[in-house]
């Protein structure tokens, strides 16, 4: 399975169900979250055996939601539509845009004879409104009324 699993890794391990014939599954608690995430990845590698597989263990209202969800979960995938199970949710990814117009990020090089009538059609379009940086902000507030300087230091020079 690939996955390295040292006997440190494993803090408990037992059998459930009661002792008879039967094939019992078996319940593995282990020490980091990063472990439990690396073996779930790797499930899949079990899927050829055909007797063991790994399954995550949830309390029983979450398995109840669960069941209810897989009948909601195979419509929305019957529609064509990527949706997988979360816990005790429903998670629908959203569809990919294909506009090339939406997935452009930036407006491509024009030649200079176009480039002014292309800046002015992508400026109308903007979702942003041109923003304002805080000193333009500012400066409109505290406007100064007078520049001139009028420190008495200044008087006595110019009075000379």
């Amino acid at each position: 399975m690939k996955v390295d699993c040292q006997k440190g890794d494993i803090e408990y391990v037992s059998r459930m169900g009661k002792k008879s014939d039967k094939t019992r599954p078996i319940i593995v608690t282990l020490t980091t979250m990063g472990k439990k995430i690396e073996l779930l990845k790797n499930k899949k590698m079990l899927q050829n055996s055909g007797t063991y597989y790994i399954k995550e263990d949830f309390p029983p209202e979450v398995l109840e939601e669960r069941k209810k969800l897989n009948i909601q979960l195979q419509r929305e995938r019957e529609q064509g539509k990527k949706a997988y199970i979360k816990y005790n949710k429903l998670v629908i990814l959203p569809e990919k845009v294909n506009s090339q117009q939406e997935r452009q990020k930036r407006i491509l090089s024009q030649s200079p004879e176009t480039a002014t009538v292309i800046e002015k059609e992508h400026k109308n379009t903007s979702k942003n409104p041109t923003k304002k940086n805080k000193m333009d902000l500012y400066l409109v507030k505290n406007k100064p009324v007078n520049t001139e300087i009028k420190s008495p230091s200044h008087q006595l020079l110019t009075k000379k």
